[in-house]
């Protein structure tokens, strides 16, 4: 659920000067940081689809009430954080819709509650790569978004923010931990990496995202974050351009 609250704070900042190779770039960087996630942490029970329905609507609910008192971190960049949340907010249902797409698609759960071994995915560890590779720097990317460093630099703080209230919240174990522990051993969704890369770019695809993104980046800038203009007029450009294909 984090993964995608870091999704959608980069997005809404203008990080799609060319949008198709930036959901390549995520889905390809996904894919890479499931794999060493669960490189050298042995295996574990995969979950039944009940399980996994059970704790993914506990994250989501931990992660929403982290969302508001991290949102704050913008206070640095706008006086009008609440107006900035609501552009957020109303976005929520997409964000519903986009992990329904995904936790369907990536089939990572299974009908009975005595699955096989799989490999175990280290949630925190998760997180942690999913930092990193947000924090990679990009030169030309780099001299693309100076003008907005000090939006980015705000949307990094909010996803740090998020992500070590999450891992706060959990720190005596994950929902997915504790379930596991009723049968006596450890259970989680199994994330095979090539099949969410395949999910992620499907479902980015199925929900618009171009679309909701543009519509997300004029919100915030009417919300204070005027430097954004310049950037909305990308995602104004690739929606024409979806909506009025030039024929050869």
């Amino acid at each position: 659920m984090l993964l995608l609250f870091y999704f959608a704070g980069f997005v809404a900042v203008g990080l799609a000067a060319d949008a198709e190779s930036l959901v390549g770039s995520i889905s390809r960087d996904g894919a890479d940081i499931i794999r060493k996630a669960q490189s050298g942490f042995g295996t574990v029970r995969q979950c039944s689809c009940a399980e996994q329905a059970e704790c993914v609507e506990e994250m989501k609910r931990q992660a929403n009430e982290c969302n508001r008192p991290c949102f704050e971190r913008f206070s640095k960049v706008t006086d009008r954080v609440d107006e900035l949340f609501t552009c957020f907010d109303a976005k929520a249902d997409i964000i519903e819709r986009f992990l329904g797409c995904f936790e369907h698609q990536v089939d990572g759960c299974i009908q009975t509650s005595m699955g096989p071994q799989i490999p175990k995915t280290n949630i925190s560890n998760l997180f942690t790569l999913a930092q990193s590779a947000l924090e990679r720097k990009d030169p030309t990317l780099d001299a693309l978004l100076s003008p907005i460093k000090h939006i980015l630099d705000s949307a990094g703080e909010w996803a740090l923010c998020l992500k070590e209230c999450f891992l706060g919240r959990n720190k005596h174990g994950f929902c997915f931990d504790r379930k596991g522990k009723i049968i006596n051993y450890a259970n989680f969704p199994k994330l095979d990496e090539r099949k969410a890369q395949r999910s992620f770019k499907r479902c980015t695809h199925r929900i618009h995202w171009k679309d909701q993104a543009g519509d997300l980046c004029h919100c915030s800038a009417n919300a204070g974050l005027t430097e954004l203009n310049q950037y909305c007029l990308l995602f104004d450009h690739m929606k024409s351009a979806r909506r009025h294909p030039q024929r050869g």
